[in-house]
């Protein structure tokens, strides 16, 4: 690379290149009720513009400190090296952000503390591991960047991971107001009336929950539980096999189905449900039981 007029194709093409590669995401900036300001995997393309540039610039460099001042040629081979290790360690650095759902949730909320889905994903994780504590603190913090009736729902499933239902049954309400159309709501609420021996409830609220997203596979297999000790066996069933039509890999419809058919006496129907949840986890304890029975 001599001249600065011969660099100028070079850095226009590897501009062009960035933007155009880059443009078809910046409709995309919005994914169910968040805005993405940035998205790793948008950038991946995008970036060989970005190496484009930053070689020629290395390049120039490199021929201005080497060609033009011979004297100074150790100082291009450090300049080289200089930046190739940056980028290095820049690389490591961002790589690293992976390694764990947690760091990668951590790291979102700290270039953008408003994002819902990486809090409430975090949450999750949090309560899972019982982490109850600073999961309300998370939720608590978010509320600074506006309520929303995840928030609620997320609220709701610790008071009820903590035993104190009343207070669940209030976030989830809540959120139901604030977002009639989302299953979960019904669905959480359903949960927590069966949990409560509350049976017609929780089936008024898990059909809600299939009224409203019938592709809600647990909700399905919930409510044919319920059927099968009204001794509605027929609907139990369309409801496992709905479930297994949106999801056929649903262990929990599986099982289910299989009890269903074997309790009626039909071996050969259950057998390839029995074996398909096998696959699925040959060590859960129904599965074991089931496939004694084989």
């Amino acid at each position: 690379v001599r001249g600065t007029r011969p660099l100028i194709p070079s850095l226009s093409f590897g501009v062009l290149f960035f933007v155009s590669t880059l443009a078809p995401t910046f409709l995309n900036f919005r994914k169910g009720a968040e805005t993405f300001v940035a998205v790793d995997r948008y950038a991946y393309l995008p970036s060989v513009g970005l190496l484009l540039l930053a070689i020629v610039a290395i390049a120039a460099g490199y021929e201005y400190f080497t060609v033009r001042r011979a004297t100074m040629r150790s100082v291009g081979y450090c300049f080289v090296v200089i930046i190739g290790m940056l980028f290095t360690i820049l690389s490591i650095r961002q790589t690293r952000l992976w390694d764990t759902p947690e760091t990668l949730y951590r790291n979102a909320l700290v270039v953008q503390p408003e994002s819902l889905g990486a809090r409430i994903s975090l949450v999750k994780l949090l309560r899972e591991r019982g982490e109850l504590q600073e999961a309300f603190a998370l939720l608590k913090e978010g509320l600074r960047y506006g309520d929303d009736s995840h928030m609620h729902l997320a609220a709701g499933m610790i008071y009820a991971r903590t035993g104190q239902t009343a207070e669940a049954a209030a976030e989830f309400l809540k959120a139901e107001e604030m977002d009639p159309g989302n299953p979960d709501s019904s669905f959480s609420l359903g949960s927590l009336a069966e949990q409560l021996g509350n049976v017609l409830e929780a089936k008024h609220r898990y059909e809600r929950a299939v009224e409203l997203d019938p592709s809600y596979v647990i909700a399905r297999v919930k409510l044919g539980r319920l059927y099968e000790k009204e001794s509605r066996m027929a609907n139990a069933e369309s409801q496992f096999r709905e479930a297994l039509r949106w999801n056929p890999s649903s262990l929990e419809a599986h099982v289910h189905l299989s009890k269903l058919l074997l309790s009626q006496g039909k071996w050969e129907e259950a057998r390839p449900h029995i074996e398909k949840a096998r696959a699925l986890d040959p060590r859960h304890p129904e599965v074991q039981e089931l496939s004694d029975s084989l």
